[in-house]
Order: structure tokens, then sequence, then C-alpha cells
């Protein structure tokens, strides 16, 4: 029986251990941790041994002494490093050279190599130079989120970038546009005796931050919706890019930004990465490349598995949610098991009861991750919300300790097929905060060739996430633009028409080379009906009294005058837009009254002195 050391003893590394021993492989575990509960992969292995996997002569000697076939190190470039190491002394096999490694840590020469095969990358700054904020800090050499901040202003830039700084164990930091307006795509290969596979895509989710981190990657969804772009603009180019690096047997993973329909790249990594897509591989073709690590690394180069490039095969559409935890006491998860019963979900958990979650940097602690995959995409969306529905992470008293989840809704699968190929949904994923913000501006220059200065014009889209809380965001595309969007908040009111929960439609926006379509019409229809289902009684809106189109717009969709008021960062007065779903308590003549009363009122109490 063939003898594997795996370097590290984390629950990454038990999904190493545990698919090692499927395959027939003694394993052993090593490093430094005495207390086995906090190495749970040494609590599976055959062996386990409590030298640090970085004490290379230690691990020489003993690996000499036990006849090691082979070493293994996933998911850390710490832990790679000294396997290269490790194996280089015990002539063994290893998927990467040291030179190789380091194009990966470090992110300048990825870069820089990156521009030799015609790839773009993401803009870069320097600390002294003048910044476009926000900008992203983070240390050239660490991975997993590690010592990565969003910098919004100088202040925060100075900070950030002595944290990364401390944080870098070559003392460089990188300072880089933060993409508010671009999805994060990731692109993963097997090289195979220096034949090349394409394992798929996927797109990134990102955290809202609306409690904390921004930076946290809350989901993964496969494919990528910009797969087919990407294989026709730069799978070649990485490629070749690939190719020079003569790599002969390894998984890579590459990621950029999709922005405006090109790649921006900024990263790679030779190693197993945290979203195990492994896993979608094998439910896509039947073969778990990790399989092909494990028994290269002892020394078995032959092919009984065939791979296939994913994007010749028919789509299998599927998403990893990560489920992050908020400091506190566990008292009860989820268990495994429950989550593994729910049909096509691989569910990993990462935490148990009993533990204690402490959060001192903006790198939450991970605690459950589950992939979920579908054939028929349309009921991935019931899915992903059973799964929501199923995980549990609470402290004794019941307080929630997870971070956020992924909606449902943003997957971005099903949509309203409106007019001329353009599709009415809730906000996918893949149109950002930033496209939004974009669109109001555009909306709004309309507004402001006549005067009317809106405060959602040209705002930080930090306060455009802000406003959106609580709120379903709905947007029309069409083939792939975005042409118009609305949001409907759910908050409670208490004013002389109504006292009690509404719907607030607010952020309705259409682009000019659109008008004319009566999609605005369409969104407010939409928001209505979201309204009904939320068992919502009235819904509310507000705009400049001057805004003529939005004025008969609501007027014609039902909806009447109740108030007027004037918000400090406007330059006009607003009327406020009422519609009853139901009966209506008001005759339209005490309406009529109570509206131009308080129109009287708020315009004399407004009136310049």
């Amino acid at each position: 029986m063939k003898r594997l050391l795996v370097l590290g003893g984390n629950y990454t590394e038990f999904v190493i251990v545990k698919r090692a021993k499927a395959l027939g492989v003694y394993t052993i575990v090593t490093d430094n941790h005495t207390d086995w509960s906090l190495s749970p992969a040494k609590q599976i292995a055959d062996e386990a041994w409590n030298i640090s996997w970085s004490d290379i002569d230690a691990l020489y000697r003993k690996c000499s002494e036990t006849e090691v076939d082979g070493v293994l190190a996933g998911f850390s470039e710490f832990r790679v490093e000294n396997m290269i190491k490790l194996c280089s002394l015990l002539n063994l096999p290893c998927s990467l050279t040291m030179d190789q490694l380091n194009i990966t840590r470090d992110k300048k020469k990825f870069k820089q190599l990156c521009s030799q095969f015609g790839l773009e990358c993401v803009h870069e700054y320097s600390i002294d130079g003048a910044c476009d904020f926000p900008v992203i800090v983070k240390p050239v050499d660490r991975a997993g989120s590690i010592g990565i901040n969003v910098a919004n202003n100088i202040a925060e830039l100075r900070q950030h970038y002595e944290l990364a700084m401390s944080l870098s164990p070559s003392k460089n930091v990188i300072i880089e546009d933060f993409i508010t307006d671009g999805i994060k795509v990731d692109v993963y290969y097997y090289v195979h005796d220096k034949t090349i596979t394409f394992l798929g895509s996927s797109d990134t989710i990102m955290c809202e931050g609306t409690e904390g981190a921004r930076i946290l990657q809350k989901g993964w969804v496969y494919p990528s919706h910009f797969e087919k772009l990407y294989i026709e603009t730069a799978d070649f180019k990485v490629r070749e890019m690939l190719r020079f690096l003569n790599l002969k047997n390894c998984y890579v993973t590459m990621s950029a930004f999709c922005e405006e329909d090109k790649f921006l790249f900024f990263e790679a990594g030779f190693r197993l990465s945290g979203e195990f897509s492994f896993d979608y591989y094998q439910s896509l073709t039947g073969v778990n490349y990790l399989d092909c690590i494990i028994q290269y690394s002892l020394g078995d180069n032959s092919v009984s598995r065939t791979f296939v490039d994913a994007n010749d095969l028919c789509p299998l559409y599927a998403v990893t949610l990560n489920y992050f935890c908020k400091d506190g006491h566990i008292a009860c998860i989820t268990p495994e098991e429950s989550l593994n019963s729910i049909p096509n979900t691989k569910a990993y958990i990462y935490v148990k009861a009993g533990d204690d979650v402490s959060n001192p940097t903006a790198v939450y602690k991970k605690a459950i991750m589950c992939t979920l995959v579908e054939k028929d995409r349309s009921k991935l969306k019931e899915l992903v919300r059973k799964v929501n529905q199923t995980v549990t992470i609470q402290t004794e008293d019941f307080r929630n300790l997870i971070y956020e989840k992924v909606d449902e809704n943003s997957i971005g699968f099903i949509g309203r097929h409106i007019y001329n190929e353009c599709v009415l949904m809730p906000r996918p994923y893949y149109v950002t905060y930033g496209q939004i913000q974009k669109l109001l501006n555009i909306s709004h220059e309309t507004n402001i060739a006549k005067g009317l200065h809106y405060a959602t014009y040209n705002q930080p889209v930090d306060k455009l996430i802000e406003k959106l809380k609580n709120s379903v965001c709905f947007v029309i595309l069409k083939g792939g633009h975005l042409a118009a969007t609305a949001s409907i908040q759910f908050r409670n009111i208490d004013y002389w028409y109504h006292s009690g929960p509404i719907g607030l439609l607010k952020l309705l926006a259409v682009d000019p080379i659109f008008r004319g379509k009566h999609f605005a019409k369409l969104l407010v229809e939409e928001i209505i009906s979201c309204a009904k289902q939320n068992k919502i009684n009235v819904v509310v809106s507000d705009s400049a009294e001057k805004n003529k189109a939005i004025h008969d717009l609501y007027l014609k969709c039902g909806f009447k005058q109740v108030d007027c008021c004037k918000y400090p960062s406007n330059n006009f007065f607003s009327t406020v837009y009422a519609k009853w779903l139901d009966a209506c308590p008001w005759s339209n003549v005490h309406i009529k009254f109570k509206y131009v009363l308080r129109r009287l009122q708020v315009h004399r109490k407004n009136k310049p002195m």
C-alpha cells in the first residue's frame, strides 16, 4: 500500500485524506498540533505526526525512516513551498518547481507574465501616487483574503497598507482598482503530461459587507455567465502562457474581473482552490481531478480517466454556497448529514457546536460550504432556497451567527421575457451595484439638464448598497445590457395617509436608448406584484414635482398624490405618491384636500429667506 504524507491537518486537508483513503492509499497527516481537535484531518488519517509541516529537516528524517511514497500539500502556497523542498530532498514526484510557484505567489510577477501574453490586468497604483478610490490593498505574496482590505480614502489606504506590509513575507504590497462594476471570474485547468484541459469556470458572488467584511466570497456560480466570451477571447492566450511555464502535471486556477466585455486578470494559483471545483467537474464528467493529483504525487502518471474540456460538454449548473460565522459561541449547527441528505447537495462543515468564533480581521471564519448541482438550471433557485432554509448556526439564545446568505433570486437563471429578447428579473449576481449606479447616472442626466439634482446621481456605490437594504431590486436586460431598474424596499411608516408596513418604490431608472418601450411601467407593475406576494397593501414612492414623466406614469398606474416633502440633499420639492392594493380608506376628495394642504405647508416652511 502506497504511503502519502499530507502537509497540514485542517478541514481542507480532511478532504484530501478522505479521498486518498477511498483510493486505497495509506495516509499520514503532519502538523505541529498536539491537540488533535485542532487538526480534523489527523483524526481520520491512518497515521499522524506532531511535526510542523515547515520543519523540513525533521520531516525528511521521519519520511526516510517510514519510506513515504509521496508528499502532497493542497490549499496553501506556504505548504506547497515546503512540499517542493521535501520532495526534492526525498527525490519524490512533485507537481511544481519553486520558480513556477513564485509566479503565483508574487502578484506583480504574475501580472508581468500576463502582459507578455496579451492578457490585460487590473490597474495598479503606488502608495505615493494619486489613486482613484476605492482601491484594494493586499500583500503580493499571500492568498485566501489574508491582509486584503478596501480603502475609500487616503487615511484608510495608509492603514491598510501598513497591515498588508506586516503580513507580506517579502514586504511587498500591491494597490489595485477595487472593481465595482465587474464580476470576478475564476477559470480552472488541469495539466497532465503537458496536455491542458479546461475544467470549467465560475463567477463569484461577493459579500455586500453591510455588517463589515465585503471582500469575502459568499458563493460561486458554474459555469461563468461569461464563459463563452472567455473561451473566444482569452482561453488561447492562457494556454500559451501555461505552455511557456512548462507545467507538466498540476491544477491551475486563474482569476480575473470581467468588466465591459474584457477580462482583467489579477492572480493565479497552481494549487487546489477553496471552492473545491473538483466536485463540479466530477458531476460534469465523472472524473475527479483530485484523484489524479494524489496518484501523481505517488508516482502514478498513467491516465485511467479521460479529461474533456468542460465547454465541449452539455452544460451542468451549480452553485457553491459559503456560510461565514459571526462572533459568538456556537450552540447549534446543522449536521453535515442533514445537508448531504438534500438531493444534489455536497456539504462540508468546518466548525462544530461548542466552538467560540472570533473574527479579528476582515477574513471571517467559514463555517459551512455546500455545492449544489442541477441539470435543469431553473431548479437551482429552489435548491438554493431549500439549503438556505436548512442551514442554521445559532447561539444558546437563538441569535443567528450566519454572516450573509446568497439570495436565491440573485442566481439569475429565471426571468420573464417581455419584449424583443428583453428579460425582466430580480437583479442577478452578474449585474453589479456599480452597473446599477452607472444606469442611475445616465438616467438622471435628463433631470440634471432640467435643473433637478437628485441625490442618487453620482452617489458612491457604497451609498447605493446602503439604500438597497431590505430591498428587492429588479432589472430589465437586453442582450446582457442593463436597460432599466427599479427596487422595492420594505419598511414601516407613520404618516396621515398610512401607518404600518409599505413597499417603497425607489431607484427607478431607464437607459435613454430604451425609452419609449414602456419599461418603467413594466417595472412598476412588477413592484406592485412583488408587494402583493409579500402581503403589502400599500406601495409608496416620491419624485420631483416637476418630473412630469414620473407624475404621468404613477397616475396611470393608479397612484394618488398624497403628500409633499423637501429632502435636504435634493434641490427640489418632491411629490409623494401612494397606491392601495386593496380598498383605499380615504375618499378622493379627502386625499386631494390633504395633499393640497400638505404641499402648501411644506412650500411655506422651505420658502427661501
